[in-house]
């Protein structure tokens, strides 16, 4: 997940559609799980009133799915990117300067300045 949000944190896109876009996902996967079930029941023959329901996304005694809010990622991204600020700045310091001014994967600036951001909004 962390790999995820450093690509499209770079590319401005920011925690809350990624927070709806894990919840959708999320929903997806009890969608095709529910599916899956519906599925297995039949192949057991099965019908009707006799399969028992599955339960519910949000249903916290059974499937009890849940999806992590802006806050929560926000969080977790700061507190990822703090713990390896050390070894991204000693990659970005090995590399010749040449290798840095063509290669803009090492965008750690921009992730020390949103990061630095969000920890002055939390």
């Amino acid at each position: 997940m962390m790999s995820q949000m450093c690509n499209t944190f770079a590319t401005h896109f920011s925690p809350a559609p990624f927070a709806e876009m894990t919840s959708e996902l999320q929903h997806n996967y009890h969608t095709q799980f529910e599916l899956m079930y519906y599925d297995a029941a039949c192949s057991l023959g099965l019908r009707g009133s006799l399969i028992p329901s599955f339960s519910s996304f949000g249903d916290s005694l059974q499937y009890a799915g849940s999806s992590p809010s802006v806050h929560y990622l926000n969080a977790m991204f700061v507190d990822w990117l703090m713990a390896h600020q050390i070894f991204i700045e000693q990659a970005q310091t090995s590399l010749p300067a040449n290798v840095m001014k063509v290669d803009h994967t090492f965008d750690v600036g921009l992730y020390l300045y949103f990061a630095w951001n969000l920890l002055n909004h939390l």
